[in-house]
Order: structure tokens, then sequence, then C-alpha cells
């Protein structure tokens, strides 16, 4: 009734609906108690609140809400809500539900570009395209990320800004880092390749496993690159853990403490680990070898060992090493020679697809089974180090 009366609530309503359905909204008065939502592809004229033939004729034409899809109804319904009344407080329960991604994002920078001067809108959500909607909308979003573990609940205040900038990066839009908000962890490695490879290791340990967190695989595009990722969402109390090759080892000065510092490790710790990567490259160098060609293994047992030590430190901090070399030294009885992508293409199509297939790999002991297992440890450890 409100929309009906009020012209301009109206034409916004149907702006907004214009936009999203390329559908005219419009309202029918039936008697004067009772109204119906339709929506016309043709623009109401000036007779859509006439009682006239013309008037029956255009609205006999257009559909009835209720004859359209669950997502539209929601879409509008919940728009109309949000602008029928001078609300000062608005609180939506999951608003994406029955929406496809790109309506999600849509609604939520509809509904925040559109409250009231002074209006406060409060939504439950586990939607990143909505959120995202709503930050592309107004640089006055607040985020709280909810999570329950271990027969508790807590609650963590993301930075908006911080938020905001990490999905305005280009960078880290196309690897979809805002939807680590709405995962129990993350696992970000150095490429698409590395992704796919570790992703499908994981989800064969979950199938036979039971009690794995909800994990979600990016990629960054180096190894650099991995930092940028981690550290912001390490901020927002999200397990953000890192899977890198052995020549991390390589990673002196400027590039050292950087990693230290995305992955929380405190200060004080920061000088003694820079002391043993030195050492431990400098071994590789003197003694000409390839670390990415069979990693530590190559060292003496004393060696071994204390690169092992400085791995193991890392790793409680989130930060797991690939210590036989790279991701290629993984699984090597598949018998798989390739390199980078053709490698990937390659063990993904040795693993096989079918369980039920004699040759599908499936998980057991030692090799990339248990380093997963280990990163996986790390994301599910109340008390892990290296997050807020």
């Amino acid at each position: 009734m409100h929309l009906f009366q009020d012209g301009d609530a109206r034409k916004k309503v149907r702006e907004i609906v214009f936009d999203a359905f390329n559908v005219y909204f419009t309202v029918e008065q039936l008697s004067a108690e009772s109204l119906r939502i339709r929506l016309s592809s043709v623009e109401p004229d000036d007779n859509e609140q006439n009682w006239n033939d013309a008037a029956r004729e255009f609205h006999g034409k257009a559909l009835h809400i209720k004859d359209a899809s669950d997502g539209v109804q929601a879409f509008v319904g919940i728009v109309c809500a949000v602008l029928s009344g001078d609300y000062r407080a608005i609180l939506i329960d999951e608003p994406e539900a029955f929406l496809h991604p790109p309506l999600a994002r849509k609604l939520g920078h509809q509904l925040t570009s559109n409250l009231k001067a002074g209006g406060t809108l409060m939504a439950s959500t586990h939607s990143p395209d909505f959120l995202m909607g709503c930050l592309q909308a107004s640089p006055h979003v607040r985020v709280v990320r909810l999570e329950y573990s271990n027969n508790k609940s807590k609650g963590k205040i993301v930075d908006s800004a911080v938020l905001t900038k990490l999905f305005k990066a280009p960078l880290l839009r196309s690897a979809n880092v805002i939807s680590a908000l709405f995962h129990d962890g993350v696992v970000v490695t150095e490429s698409d390749n590395d992704r796919a490879f570790y992703a499908e290791i994981y989800y064969r340990l979950a199938e036979q496993e039971k009690g794995y967190p909800s994990i979600l695989f990016v990629n960054a595009q180096n190894k650099q690159t991995i930092r940028d990722i981690i550290g912001p969402l390490r901020a927002f109390g999200i397990p953000a853990a890192a899977i890198v090759d052995v020549d991390i080892l390589k990673d002196g000065g400027g590039d050292w403490i950087p990693w230290l510092k995305a992955a929380h490790v405190p200060t004080a710790l920061h000088v003694g680990l820079g002391h043993q990567r030195a050492t431990l490259h400098k071994l590789f160098v003197d003694q000409k070898l390839d670390m990415e060609h069979g990693g530590i293994t190559q060292l003496g047992s004393g060696d071994q060992a204390a690169a092992n030590e400085l791995f193991d430190q890392l790793q409680q901090y989130g930060i797991s090493a690939v210590r036989n070399g790279e991701v290629e030294s993984w699984l090597s009885d598949l018998g798989i020679k390739s390199k980078k992508a053709a490698w990937a293409v390659e063990m993904l199509e040795r693993l096989g697809g079918d369980p039920n297939d004699p040759e599908y790999v499936k998980p057991a002991a030692g090799d990339v089974w248990d380093f997963m297992r280990n990163v996986v440890k790390w994301v599910k450890e109340p008390g892990r180090k290296g997050t807020d």
C-alpha cells in the first residue's frame, strides 16, 4: 500500500527491479484494500493505477509475482520491504537465499546504497557476493566474522578498509580471497597448478578421513604474493596457511622478514630464524646443489636436521614448505615426468576420477598425504600459532 501511494518510492523500486531483471515493477489495485505486484515487459503509463480497460489490459499481460521464480520473488520482496517505509533499523537473515551470485551482489549493493539517512542494515549472510555488493556501495560497512568451534562461539570485527582494499586489488579479487571469510580455513599456493593438485589431495583425504574442516584453496601468482594474501586474512582471524616450495630459503633480507610478519611470527624470533635460513641457503650455494630437485635430502644428516628444525618452526606458524623440493616431487612413484602446467594436468589425470576404478589413487601414509594432513592439523588446532 505504501508503494502504491508513494510514487517516488515505487519509481525507485521499479529502477532496481528493471536493472536486475529487465522487467518493470508495478502494483495492480484489485479493490480498495487488495493490491497485487506484477512484473511487466512494457513500461507502465498513466493508466497504471486506473480501473479502466487500458489498465486491465496492461496488468493482464504482466506477470503476477507469485508466478515468478523464488529468486525473483525474494529479490523483489526484500527491496519492496526495505523501501516501503521510513525504517531506521533493518534486519535480514540470509538475504542471498534463492539468488545466484551476480544477483546477490546487486542486492547487497542496492540495499546498502538505498538506506535512509541515519538508517542501519544488519544482515546475516554466507554469501561473499552479497558482502562484496555491500562493500562496493559504501565505505561504512562493518563486518563481523562469526565462527563456532570447540563448543565455543566467537566473533571478530573485520577491518572494512583492509577488506575493501583486498577485493579491489586485481590479484586478490581474481583469487576470490573474500570467500575466505566463509570457510574454516584457507590454503594459499604459489600457482594455479599447485592449487589444483593440493586441493585434490585435500578432497581425497576429507572423503576418507572424518572431521576435516571446510578449507578454501586459492592461488597467488608467485611465492611472494602469498604473503599479501595470508597476512590480511590472519588479521581477520582466519587460519590462512601457505604452501611453498623449498626455495623459500632464497628469500633473504627484504623478502624474508615480510614472510615472518605475514605469518605473525613474534619479532623476537626474526633474527634467529633469519640466521638459520641464511646458513642453510649458503650450504646449497657452496655445494652447488639445485634445491628444487631433491630439496634438503641432498644435505648431510646434520644439515638436514637443521633444515627440518627451521621448517618445523615455520610449520607451527602455518608456513608449510615442500622439503623435498617442489610440487613436482610428490608421488614420484606415479612416474609423471612433465613440468609445471603439463605436470599438473598429467598428475590429475593419473590420480583418476572414479573411486571404484582399480587405478584410482587413494590416500596413504607418507608423501604428500602426510604433508597435507599436517597443513590441515594446523588449520584445525585451536591453539595454533600465527593467527589473532
